[in-house]
């Protein structure tokens, strides 16, 4: 019995920071002209917001995901990206 909720403890804690690691998800969609960008708890709901913003935005309505990753990991991208010299 001991061990057994001592298993279900350590699961429990694993659990809680695994999940905090991927809090917020961002999804990026383009289409013809557009783009739209998707932030959310749910992934699901991160392409949704994506989809729908590209479309509302394009001239025609036709979009597809091109990247989703956790907020944390797609915001570090983007400041490295940001860093980098240009090349001319």
């Amino acid at each position: 019995m001991r061990h057994t909720l001592a298993s279900l403890v350590v699961a429990a804690s694993l659990l809680s920071v695994a999940s905090s690691e991927a809090s917020a998800w961002v999804c990026r969609a383009v289409g013809i002209g557009s783009g739209g960008y998707g932030r959310s708890f749910s992934v699901i709901d991160a392409k949704l917001i994506a989809l729908r913003r590209c479309e509302n935005y394009s001239p025609i309505p036709v979009c597809t995901i091109c990247g989703v990753g956790p907020a944390a990991e797609v915001a570090r991208k983007q400041r490295a990206r940001l860093r980098r010299p240009v090349s001319r």
